[in-house]
């Protein structure tokens, strides 16, 4: 195709990864620069797509060219006010600033390969590049106010998440908002693994009380660990704007995949559902993904996890349309593993980096070092970990175009 050709040009010109074509590393981009460039350049060389841009600022650093990025691929005379299809299909990426590496590498597979089949399928297509384009050039999970995009939606309550009251959050803030500079990253790992897991015998072995409390989301510390924020982002702004307009021309159902990486067992893609979903809305995706047949790919509810989120863009994105259904998903690819060392690992990585960020490091070697090994939670240099994405990728994409419209329709109005 001359879009795909394109595309592998403007990658050679910008610098990009490119490998062998049969392998996954060549998806897979270098930074947040060269991927909004080689995702503008795909969608500028495919017929029919139309790109937009919403730009998002930040006090810090500045000078940053910060946008969210959109690949409508819709109308068929190359509009995109007139849907060709009555089905969409919404692909995000990096609402977590690291784990836009692995979104943006599901993006570029589908514009290679998945497209015209979607759209023969029924779907028409819209990709969002980089929701967090701050935390993606800066490599922080977070945004530039420190605030976790995906504890930071509303759906339904206004008030909501912003009022939630993570009770479990106080009595663990001494392990989550470390005050001094990080000294020897062995020696605090150790003693951050050993006082977390004083924490977790204290309460009963209960995984839920480490999992709810650090990581499901809390709203009263600012400078905190996984701090949703007080008020919508600039990301809501982008939906209402930028999507929900979108959303509104379509009268068949919507499915939105959010794109994730790092939770889960290694090397397998797990598909959560969304809060408050009845048993056979449940019961349908979980037949949806047994149908694809793969090993590396499971499906998991919220009742099946340790912890809860409040804030997440997949309980959101449906309220922009409620008269009509929208299958909203996450889609995430598991690099640590699952279990107590891997979460433990996990834990500590990210209250580490939380601490260097605000009260740096003894020596900036050690600074270097907490980096690589955040960074390397959500985008590890592994073919394995990148065939198998894009391998996991695949194949539900192929799936997803034999589905017929009624079978996710009907799991997202039961």
């Amino acid at each position: 195709m001359r879009w795909a050709g394109g595309l592998f040009v403007a990658a050679l010109l910008l610098g990009g990864l490119l490998l062998a074509d049969d392998d996954a590393g060549q998806y897979f981009p270098r930074d947040y620069d060269q991927s909004k460039a080689a995702f503008r350049h795909a969608c500028v060389n495919t017929p029919g797509c139309v790109a937009d841009s919403f730009a998002v600022t930040y006090s810090a650093p500045a000078g940053q060219d910060l946008t969210i990025d959109t690949a409508l691929i819709a109308g068929g005379e190359g509009s995109a006010d007139s849907p060709r299809n009555q089905r969409l299909l919404i692909l995000q990426s990096g609402i977590h600033g690291p784990e836009a590496f692995g979104g943006a590498a599901v993006q570029r597979l589908l514009f290679d390969k998945h497209l015209p089949k979607l759209r023969r399928a029924g779907f028409d297509v819209l990709m969002i590049h980089a929701v967090n384009p701050w935390g993606f050039k800066n490599l922080r999970r977070v945004d530039g106010n420190n605030v976790d995009l995906n504890r930071n939606f509303s759906a339904g309550d206004p008030t909501l998440p912003y009022s939630h009251i993570n009770k479990d959050y106080p009595g663990l803030r001494y392990l989550a908002e470390q005050q001094t500079p990080v000294g020897g990253v062995w020696w605090q790992s150790f003693l951050l693994d050993l006082r977390t897991f004083l924490a977790y015998a204290g309460h009963g072995f209960d995984p839920a009380y480490i999992g709810n409390g650090l990581h499901a989301g809390q709203y009263a510390a600012p400078d905190g660990f996984e701090f949703g924020g007080s008020v919508p982002a600039q990301q809501t702004r982008f939906w209402n704007e930028r999507i929900k307009p979108i959303m509104a021309r379509y009268t068949g159902e919507i499915v939105f995949l959010d794109l994730h990486t790092g939770l889960g067992p290694a090397n397998t893609l797990t598909v959560f559902s969304g809060e408050g979903w009845a048993p056979a809305r449940i019961a349908a995706l979980r037949s949806f993904v047994a149908g694809i047949g793969e090993p590396g790919i499971r499906m998991q509810a919220p009742s099946e996890s340790s912890y809860q989120t409040s804030g997440d863009v997949i309980d959101f994105a449906p309220t922009l349309r409620p008269a009509a259904p929208v299958t909203a998903v996450t889609l995430e690819w598991g690099t640590l593993g699952e279990g107590t060392i891997p979460s433990r690992v996990s834990n500590t990585r990210m209250i580490l980096e939380h601490q260097a960020h605000f009260h740096g490091c003894a020596t900036q070697a050690v600074c270097d070092e907490v980096h690589r090994d955040f960074v390397d939670m959500f985008n590890p240099d592994d073919a394995t970990f990148r065939a198998s994405l894009i391998r996991e990728a695949d194949v539900f994409l192929s799936h997803l175009e034999t589905v017929p419209p009624d079978a996710l329709t009907g799991a997202a109005t039961d």
